[in-house]
């Protein structure tokens, strides 16, 4: 597993799967969170508490791009770094 994967994972739990499902996104058509894993893209979602899965077919951009829309939406203060 990435380690922009596990920081995606990480950042979805701690603000809480169910408000980022609140927003609507989606990767790949899919919901970014869903409480359904999908026959295509299983492998790439992974749990984040409370039978919800994060969508995380994407690059280490997009992920960064995501968390910032998110924090962005929500008004949370993050910064993003790729290392």
């Amino acid at each position: 597993e990435s380690q922009a994967a596990e920081t995606f994972r990480q950042f979805v739990m701690m603000i809480g799967p169910e408000r980022v499902r609140s927003l609507g996104m989606t990767q790949c058509k899919v919901p970014l969170i869903s409480n359904t894993l999908d026959k295509k893209y299983k492998r790439a979602q992974k749990p984040v508490g409370n039978g919800w899965y994060l969508m995380t077919n994407s690059n280490t951009q997009t992920k960064k791009r995501d968390i910032e829309n998110i924090a962005r939406k929500l008004n949370i203060k993050v910064m993003v770094d790729i290392v």
